[in-house]
């Protein structure tokens, strides 16, 4: 694929990519919990068989958890997610091997990002911006430049295992006696 097209696909991937965060923190409360609450309860009913025989108190307990838990890996992933893009966008008009400088790049542009978020949420009703949702969101973004590196590590590692592999079943020219 041409680097121009690469890059293009990867700036409206990552531009998609906040929007769609953007359009998720513009949902009411009422609506994002009433989301979550739902795939909280097939949740539920996977991994608690007998939750229907437990005590309102304790199904309220396990609920209030499981909602919590899902909601703060829901941002986590979406942050993971945009870290990824912003690294690879990155990493595409790297052509002086600053590796490093495009992970701190996207980990920090992701951030921000949430920073912005938590502020648009100010706005939206029933929604509150917090400083622990960013610290959420940036540990999230850094799990995604983790991971973009390790896939690119281990991409890299096989390509050149392959390429020492070619090399070695070279036959070697016999010796004319």
């Amino acid at each position: 694929m041409q680097k121009n097209a690469k890059r293009i696909i990867l700036l409206l991937l990552t531009l998609g990519w906040m929007l769609t965060i953007f359009l998720f923190s513009a949902k009411p409360a009422s609506e994002s919990m009433q989301q979550s609450d739902g795939i909280v309860e097939r949740l539920v009913r996977i991994f608690v068989p007998d939750f229907d025989s437990l005590s309102a108190e304790q199904q309220d307990s396990i609920t209030h958890t499981l909602s919590m838990v899902v909601r703060k890996g829901a941002h986590m992933a979406e942050y993971a997610v945009l870290a990824i893009l912003l690294y690879a966008l990155l990493s595409s008009w790297n052509a002086s091997g600053r590796a490093f400088l495009c992970i701190v790049y996207a980990w920090g542009g992701a951030t921000l990002y949430a920073v912005t978020d938590e502020l648009h949420q100010r706005f939206v009703p029933g929604r509150s911006g917090k400083p622990i949702d960013v610290l959420i969101d940036s540990v999230g973004a850094l799990a995604g430049v983790a991971i973009a590196v390790g896939v690119l590590f281990l991409v890299n590692r096989r390509k050149q295992r392959k390429a020492g592999c070619k090399k070695s079943t070279h036959q070697p020219e016999q010796i004319s006696q």
